[in-house]
Order: structure tokens, then C-alpha cells, then sequence
């Protein structure tokens, strides 16, 4: 299982996404990286492209966005394979906010979430060649209980970022899943992350 790091207060390592089955090179690099405050969880995602396409525009909210080019960032605070967390972004800024409930591990059912109301922010670049996407997610939208959030970054968690390149027709993650079909909810495929 990869381990991934979120650093306290700045961007560490930079994670390749491979990908997703069994983590053979993409044709475009993308990279994400985390970092963390005592309020929230960073990702920042990096994708190399000249051309985006999305049918979703800005002011869409819990569209399936993922059926262009969009990322994707699933956390499992405690470290639950049946529960999670998943934030999708657009390239137009069109988003997804929702809790997963996967019971087989393969599969999840979706509960759309208020993104905005949850206080999930992301800021949207695309510059020389490179799309830049950095969403900030409260500890209040993955943790129930405000007193347990100190607790809960001293746990491992598990983790998987995700980038769906259209024009390449690429499936792209951080953590292999390895397993033959392209599916972001296969579980066992997800990485361990650690606040440092």
C-alpha cells in the first residue's frame, strides 16, 4: 500500500498519477500534492494538457462531472473502506461533492453533499500547458464531530487522487487499484495518508 504524506503548513512531496489498473505511464504528466492547517485538508493537482473538456460549467453543482476531464480526490478519514469522501473539480470549476457508501468495495453509492455550504473551496489555473486545481476541504466535512479532528489527523487515513484525461481516454491515479476494470472505487486500491 503507497503513503502518501500531507505536510502542516506547506505542499510536500509531489505524487505522480499513473495509471489507474496497474500504473503504467500516462501520456500526460499529472501530479498531486497535500498539505494540511488545524482547519482543513489541501490537495493540489497538477495536469499537463493544452486542451480541457468539460460540458459542465461553473455554476454546476453535483453534476457527474467525471465524464470529462476532471479530478478527483477520495479521503477516508480513519481509515474506513465502506465510508468515504469524494471531491471531483472540472476544469470550468463544475464540481461534485459527496459521501460514498461502498460496502463491497467495488461500488459506491453516492450521497450528494452542499460543497459550498460545507465550505469546500477550490481554485481553478490553466496556464502554459498546465491545469492547476488546488481544493481546500474542512476537517468539518469529513470528521462528524468537531472535538475529534486532532485525534483524527494522528490516524492513518486512506487516500487515492484521481485525473480523467479525455482526450487520451486516460484513467489516471495516484494509488493503483490493481484490478482490470477502470474503476476509482475499488478500495483496496487506495493509499494510506499520514498528517506529518
Amino acid at each position: 500500500m503507497k503513503t502518501l504524506v500531507a505536510k502542516k503548513g506547506a505542499f510536500g512531496e509531489k505524487y505522480l498519477l499513473n495509471e489507474v489498473r496497474y500504473g503504467g505511464k500516462a501520456t500526460l504528466k499529472t501530479y498531486a500534492s497535500l498539505t494540511y492547517t488545524g482547519r482543513s485538508i489541501r490537495v493540489k493537482i497538477e495536469a499537463e494538457g493544452q486542451e480541457f473538456y468539460s460540458p459542465y460549467k461553473g455554476d454546476y453543482k453535483n453534476e457527474p462531472v467525471w465524464n470529462a476531464d476532471t479530478v478527483e480526490v477520495f479521503l477516508s478519514p480513519y481509515g474506513s473502506e465502506e465510508w468515504y469522501y469524494e471531491v471531483d473539480v472540472a476544469p470550468t470549476g463544475a464540481w461534485y461533492a459527496g459521501h460514498i457508501f461502498n460496502p463491497d468495495g467495488r461500488r459506491g453509492y453516492a450521497h450528494g453533499e452542499d460543497a459550498e455550504k460545507d465550505g469546500i473551496l477550490w481554485n481553478i489555473a490553466i496556464k502554459d500547458g498546465w491545469w492547476t486545481t488546488e481544493i481546500e476541504i474542512p476537517f468539518t466535512f469529513l470528521i462528524a464531530d468537531e472535538k475529534d479532528i486532532a485525534r483524527a489527523t494522528q490516524l492513518p487515513w486512506r487516500v487515492n487522487i484521481y485525473r480523467i484525461d479525455n482526450k487520451n481516454d486516460e484513467y489516471l491515479s495516484v494509488c493503483p487499484t490493481n484490478d482490470e476494470d477502470i474503476n476509482f472505487h475499488i478500495t483496496k486500491g487506495f493509499g494510506k495518508l499520514i498528517f506529518e
